[in-house]
């Protein structure tokens, strides 16, 4: 009906294409106000008869108004002022899309479908009708009774929303009302909606302010301020010198998770104020899935865990302290250029951030060497000790020709200058350093951070081969790629990434809530990087069309299981453009390529485009694979069902916490580890200890300690070595407490005898005579035993057609 008042009024004509003819739907309605001028299809002559009445009547009547062409039935009558809006917005949206050239606008309005839990930060669930009718009955005046009589949502919404948008004010940008009806038995009788889904789209400028400033105490507007907000009002003077009237609802120095929660705790205030409903008669879906990456056994110093920014701040300021303090040093044999960090939890990306904290055992008598505190044998090992993760930095020198052009040559001369750099660390500035023939490791504010130095002629002596002619030759080699990626595009990456989480603040959370579901379900590093996880989430964040970027990460969580369910990895790849550095060209030079390829086994089943690696294979090659993505879209397609209906039913973190959890069923070995040999174990999704640990400050004169030093770790790298060649091996990394393993296909058929070919065979007898060999599973799992030892518990046999 829209269509044809545009063409009514020639807004549009039967000579537009229907590229044309949407946009200028959109355009007009982005523009529209119906609100206080609304629209009328009558012809202009019927307009004369005084009987009709007139768009003001309407107004006085409806919130939008759109009267049909008899001019006696508004289309709009039951629509919601908020929802009208929101739809203004999405038209203006739209119209933002098709402007820009840099993206493929049609798929993302015409084909990708946009979930309402997915398109604002948090939601109001009313799932009980009772209550609605309920507050209905209460606070309904008698007019709106009259007016609406059985219509239960409009009434319910004309209450709601003023209060809604009186007490979060400026806190949000966008409102929306939704009904959801579940289907229903046509023998019993259907209630008018089964859940009544309202979504808040946050301002991040000020959704996470904990104040909230009213009026100057003075005006006649501070006495309306009390009245709304009650004993929650309070006089209070702010940094421009103002007395005003204000709502205190968290502390300054809060969790940035409790910060982002700030409105939550408005909306029940004043629902439990006004409209006297309890939080328990609704469900705020906010932060549910956040729970899993908090960390209740252990309190910090200084700071309130939440969800792990405070911790991985603490770590960024000690990081620049130590480079600052680097770079200062004079004297050095060649000038320190830049000092750039390397590690997750640099970038805020981190699930389980290191904390400052003392690592001396009064108790325990340890044995060192150098500034270094020496692990102990496995006898001594009764529990295993906590799990330390250095922070990574690379170092980079000032160029000069003082270095040598021969590989072994370079290399001891790095050594040389982390000999030279931990002797005027521990002599000039007192901070704890330990040389090793690779690296640096340096003790600061109970951290210990790891440096590398980057050398740029290491990578073309590491490409350099000489023929048998005496002719040289430069290509990638596997050494030089690994020290390429973590020397060159790592720091850069480190450095784009954190300025994206800067800039929006859940991106870090919400990469750590997508590492901590992908690890949940056995998918461990070596099957996905972590790097991938960050750079498909950080996608999101730079292009999220047709959504708009969330400020929660729960919400962020669910467009990551979209994004990994929905995409067709034989014939898409990802960008990751940050700054707009990729151009158009390049773009649309890949996407041809990619579609004109007939072997898609000649490439990654992954490409991650970014303008630091514009073929987008660099962090990919090896992981994953199509039988991992393939297994990974199953499971995120019923991760984001399953999320969706337990926000929906109760909201509910137990119920959500089941998508954290495993199928056992598909994995032909279980190997399940002892709890106390997992450093980790407190990180469980099911986690449970005995008590609650407080950290104590660390002592600037502390040894450092053992780092990186993980059992469960170790043994899994020992198997992968020994038998990735026959089966693939998962584990949860966050304090997972069993190994799956799956043999490969083909891994039981028998095979000729060949000396390059006995490792794990054992001879069997062929009807031919031919010496033959197969699998020795019997020997697979005697070497789990050997190899594991005091961190096997039991190693279960699943399939039974192999036993």
């Amino acid at each position: 009906m829209y269509v044809v008042y545009l063409f009514k009024n020639h807004k549009v004509n039967k000579f537009m294409s229907s590229y044309q003819i949407i946009r200028n739907v959109w355009l007009n309605f982005g523009q529209s106000d119906w609100l206080n001028d609304g629209i009328t299809l009558v012809d202009s002559d019927s307009k004369k008869d005084v009987k009709l009445p007139i768009i003001s009547d309407f107004h006085s009547a409806f919130q939008v108004v759109f009267v049909d062409s008899s001019g006696y039935l508004n289309l709009c009558a039951n629509v919601f002022k908020s929802n009208y809006i929101h739809i203004k917005n999405e038209c203006n949206f739209a119209v933002e899309m098709l402007d820009n050239s840099k993206m493929n606008s049609f798929s993302c309005l015409f084909l990708t479908k946009a979930s309402f839990l997915q398109q604002f930060d948090h939601y109001i669930n009313f799932n009980d009708i009772n209550v609605i009718q309920s507050i209905v009955n209460q606070h309904s005046s008698k007019k709106l009774k009259l007016d609406y009589r059985e219509d239960l949502a409009l009434q319910f919404q004309k209450i709601i929303e003023p209060l809604l948008i009186f007490s979060l004010g400026d806190r949000i940008s966008d409102m929306c009302f939704n009904i959801f009806q579940k289907s229903v038995d046509i023998k019993k009788i259907e209630e008018p909606c089964s859940n009544f889904l309202i979504g808040l789209k946050l301002n991040s400028l000020k959704a996470n302010s904990v104040v909230e400033r009213g009026p100057t105490a003075n005006l006649p507007e501070a006495k309306e301020f009390r009245s709304f907000w009650g004993e929650k009002s309070q006089l209070r003077r702010f940094k421009d010198g103002e007395v005003c009237e204000a709502v205190v609802w968290a502390e300054s120095k809060s969790a940035l998770s409790k910060k982002r929660c700030v409105t939550r705790d408005i909306v029940q205030y004043v629902f439990s104020h006004k409209l006297s409903i309890s939080p328990e008669k609704f469900i705020y879906i906010a932060d549910q899935a956040e729970t899993v990456l908090q960390n209740p056994f252990i309190l910090p110093i200084g700071f309130d865990y939440g969800t792990g920014e405070g911790a991985s701040l603490c770590c960024i300021d000690s990081f620049n302290e130590v480079g600052k303090t680097i770079r200062q040093l004079e004297g050095l044999p060649l000038t320190v250029n830049s000092v750039q960090g390397i590690s997750p939890v640099l970038r805020y990306t981190d699930v389980i951030p290191p904390l400052s904290r003392t690592h001396m055992d009064s108790k325990k008598k340890k044995n060192t060497k150098g500034n270094c505190i020496l692990a102990p044998t496995e006898d001594e090992i009764k529990i295993a000790l906590g799990f330390i993760e250095p922070i990574e930095g690379v170092l980079q020198f000032a160029s000069s020709g003082k270095w040598p052009n021969e590989l072994n040559a370079v290399k001891r001369m790095i050594t040389a200058f982390y000999i030279n750099l931990a002797a005027r660390l521990n002599k000039e500035c007192h901070l704890i350093a330990q040389p090793f023939i690779n690296h640096i490791d340096i003790m600061k504010n109970g951290f210990v951070f790891r440096f590398r130095i980057y050398y740029p002629g290491q990578i073309s002596l590491l490409k350099k081969e000489v023929l048998p002619d005496g002719m040289i030759r430069y290509r990638d080699t596997e050494e030089s790629l690994i020290l390429e990626r973590s020397m060159i595009q790592l720091p850069t990456l480190t450095s784009s990434i954190h300025g994206l989480h800067m800039q929006y603040p859940s991106y870090g959370p919400t990469c750590c809530l997508a590492k901590r579901w992908l690890r949940s379900q056995l998918i461990d590093n070596s099957h996905f990087p972590d790097i991938c996880v960050e750079l498909i989430v950080a996608s999101y964040y730079l292009q999220p069309e047709p959504f708009k970027v969330t400020s929660q990460p729960t919400i962020g969580l669910l467009h990551f299981l979209r994004k990994l369910s929905s995409t067709d990895w034989f014939r898409e790849f990802i960008i990751i453009n940050f700054n707009n550095d990729i151009s158009k060209d390049h773009i649309s030079t890949l996407e041809c390529t990619i579609a004109s390829q007939q072997d898609y086994s000649s490439r990654p089943a992954m490409l991650l485009v970014t303008p630091y690696d514009l073929d987008g294979t660099s962090w990919t090659k090896e992981a994953p694979t199509f039988t991992i993505l393939a297994r990974l879209m199953h499971l995120s397609r019923n991760a984001l069902s399953t999320a969706e209906e337990s926000l929906l039913n109760d909201g509910s973190v137990e119920n959500l916490k089941q998508i954290f959890r495993p199928s056992l069923h598909e994995y032909d070995i279980i190997i399940t580890l002892k709890n106390i040999m997992n450093p980790l174990r407190h990180m469980a999704i099911d986690a449970k200890m005995a008590k609650v640990y407080t950290l104590e400050p660390p002592n600037d004169e502390e040894k450092i300690p053992i780092v990186g030093l993980n059992p469960v770790q170790e043994l899994l790298n020992i198997l992968r070595d020994c038998y990735s060649k026959y089966a693939l091996f998962f584990h949860d990394t966050y304090g997972g407490n069993v190994i799956g393993i799956v043999f490969k296909p083909d891994v039981f058929n028998a095979t000729d005898f060949k000396v390059t070919n006995v490792n794990g065979q054992k001879l069997v007898k062929s009807l031919n005579s031919r010496k033959q060999v197969e699998f020795n599973l019997d020997a697979f799992i005697e070497d789990i035993h050997v190899h594991g030892g005091f961190i096997v518990k039991e190693i279960e046999k699943c399939n039974k057609s192999l036993f």
